[in-house]
């Protein structure tokens, strides 16, 4: 159980990321195309590793907090049904719960 939930857990977070690195990417190429300056660039840059980057890493560096991150990334649609085995989803079950009632 607890394997799953790690798994699901990475798989949360490399698409939150990817979430943060396409905005990111959007600054790229308005770089690319004399937008915005490179030193508007860097700062975007700094802004990314200094908060989201450091802010999903914080969230998903702890194996205590893992379970309630999964059962968000449920509630919110970002981890798919089919993705969650019925077990998983019974053990998160009061989690589960919590995020539908504050959304």
């Amino acid at each position: 159980m607890k394997r799953q939930i790690r798994e699901l857990a990475a798989l949360l977070y490399e698409r939150e990321l990817n979430e943060e690195l396409s905005k990111l990417d959007k600054h790229f190429e308005a770089w690319r195309t004399g937008e915005l300056p490179p030193f508007d660039l860097a700062e975007k840059i700094h802004h990314f590793h200094q908060h989201p980057a450091r802010e999903l890493y914080n969230r998903f560096s702890y194996d205590a907090t893992l379970d309630m991150q999964v059962a968000y990334g449920i509630v919110c649609g970002k981890l798919k049904a089919e993705e969650v085995s019925p077990e998983v989803a019974e053990a998160l079950a009061r989690h589960i719960g919590f995020y539908k009632s504050e959304m």
